[in-house]
């Protein structure tokens, strides 16, 4: 299995790695909604509710892949990982790590990258990505997977980010994020 296979579903591309979001399971190639099956029936784990993001492995397809719960996608603008279950296909096993007491937790980015091209809420979460990207805040990709160091790094470049709008400060200092809580239900 070759990530060419998933040229045309909303995922997230990081190396050999390729991140799903659970509305996007049923447009799946076959492989890989086979293995998601096997994990599902291996975890009793329900899409949506338990974990939100598949992560594949696209070199080991059949062997190992991650079922990932993160704080709210569509409200937060960069959800912390809450609980993520390794699953070894290959020896029937799955391991759990939880985060949500972990003062500082892997972050998710680029989530626009997850909804399909015609999802109202891609055009804002692309906007905001783009913007900080403009002012260089994704180029050093060791500083922006955790919460604390994302956070430091907003404030020395005089980001706050209010939703999923940034605006810069005047002045660098500490970074001002406000989580705003929306219904939205995911197509």
């Amino acid at each position: 299995m070759r990530t060419t296979d998933l040229i045309d579903i909303p995922c997230k591309r990081v190396g050999q790695h390729c991140y799903v979001h659970h509305a996007c399971f049923g447009v799946l190639p076959t492989p890989y909604r086979a293995t998601l099956s096997l994990a599902i029936n291996l975890t009793s784990l329900q899409p949506g509710i338990d974990f939100t993001l598949a992560k594949f492995n696209t070199r080991s397809l059949a062997s190992q892949l991650s079922l990932l719960l993160y704080e709210d996608l569509f409200t937060i603008p960069f959800p912390a990982l809450l609980r993520s279950w390794t699953i070894h296909l290959d020896r029937n096993t799955f391991t759990l790590r939880d985060s949500t007491r972990q003062p500082n937790p892997p972050i998710l980015h680029r989530k626009e990258l997850l909804l399909p091209l015609d999802d109202p809420r891609r055009k804002e979460f692309a906007h905001l990505t783009e913007v900080l990207e403009a002012d260089g805040l994704f180029q050093d990709t060791r500083r922006i997977g955790y919460r604390r160091q994302w956070e430091a790094l907003l404030a020395e470049k005089g980001w706050s980010i209010a939703g999923h709008v940034a605006r810069k400060e005047r002045q660098p200092g500490r970074p001002r994020i406000e989580m705003t809580c929306l219904k939205m239900t995911c197509v």
